[in-house]
């Protein structure tokens, strides 16, 4: 086989503005000549997990639901929310599926963030993912 996973593309309104959001809340930085029209985040930094992300401004606004999740896990739940409240995330709405406590996010250009949190006893800490819509 000689293909493999080079990027996920990700369409949006302002593609340095997405970039920005999504370098800060996995810590990776946006590389260099990023644009409103056309900006990648690597994942070639030691310690980076994840494929590359590539952001690519469209002009015409989303109208359906979006096809593609970004799911990010964490073992600090309360800490993890905060901080991406902090960098522009808004709640949407809390629930729970499957045992797992699930918070639904959303962000600039229609972002939405949802985040689980594995049930677990009041003795230890729940793992969790976030699962983020790009636009």
């Amino acid at each position: 086989m000689t293909l493999a996973l080079l990027s996920l593309s990700i369409d949006c309104a302002d593609a340095g503005k997405l970039a920005a959001f999504w370098a800060a809340a996995l810590g990776r930085p946006v590389d260099p000549g990023a644009t409103p029209e056309s900006a990648t985040i690597a994942a070639s930094d030691p310690g980076a997990t994840g494929p590359r992300l590539s952001f690519h401004q469209v002009p015409e606004p989303k109208t359906v639901k979006n096809r593609l999740h970004l799911d990010l896990i964490t073992s600090q739940t309360e800490a993890e929310t905060s901080r991406l409240l902090g960098l522009g995330a808004t709640h949407l709405r809390v629930f729970e599926q499957d045992g797992r406590h699930r918070w639904t996010m959303s962000k600039t250009q229609t972002a939405q963030v949802k985040r689980q949190a594995k049930a677990t006893s009041s003795t230890s800490s729940p793992p969790d993912s976030t699962r983020r819509s790009p636009r």
